[in-house]
């Protein structure tokens, strides 16, 4: 990072960022590759929409641009329900076709490498708003490529609904804030 160009808001901002990565990371490494495709789904999704939820609410530390503080409240509260609905769910497939645990594990370090490649790739300045939008339209456009990659090869019923949710809210919000990065820019 480089502090000595940016804002002491825009390096606090950045550092919180940062933490809030290295923690989804971890949680997603300590995934165990050896539970079904379905079971990883959840771990790896409980651990990007916690990073969602953790990312507005470190922007709300720091913005006071109305559309991010709205959109940012909102995005706090689609990520308590999509962790309320894994909650409701009874259980996970128990079977998985190797192929499919194997097609689907490909899926994923692909998908996942390819957010820190496009997140490396995000230049660091001092408007936090602009920054929060391409760090999480990052995140969020993985979170759909993921359940893309779960209703793909997954034959969990029980989670079909929550990957829908999830991916319909990652969509959704994909779109609110290109919108917003226009009004900005």
């Amino acid at each position: 990072m480089n502090s000595y160009k940016l804002s002491r808001v825009a390096v606090d901002y950045l550092d919180r960022y940062y933490e809030i990565l290295e923690k989804m990371k971890g949680d997603i490494s300590r995934i165990d590759v050896t539970l079904t495709a379905c079971c990883q789904f959840v771990g790896q999704s409980l651990a990007m929409n916690t990073a969602v939820h953790e990312n507005a609410k470190n922007i709300l530390r720091f913005t006071t641009y109305l559309p991010i503080e709205a959109f940012a409240l909102s995005a706090t509260e689609q990520c308590d329900e999509y962790a309320k609905t894994l909650e409701q769910v009874e259980g996970f497939c128990e079977i998985d076709k190797s192929k499919q645990k194997r097609l689907y594990l490909q899926g994923f370090d692909q998908l996942i490498s390819h957010f820190y490649m496009s997140v490396g790739k995000i230049v660091e300045d001092n408007n936090i708003n602009l920054d929060y939008i391409r760090r999480s339209v990052a995140l969020d456009r993985t979170i759909a490529r993921l359940c893309r990659t779960a209703l793909r090869f997954t034959d969990c019923e029980q989670m079909k609904p929550a990957v829908d949710l999830l991916m319909s809210r990652s969509l959704s919000r994909i779109s609110k804030l290109e919108n917003i990065y226009r009004q900005i820019k």
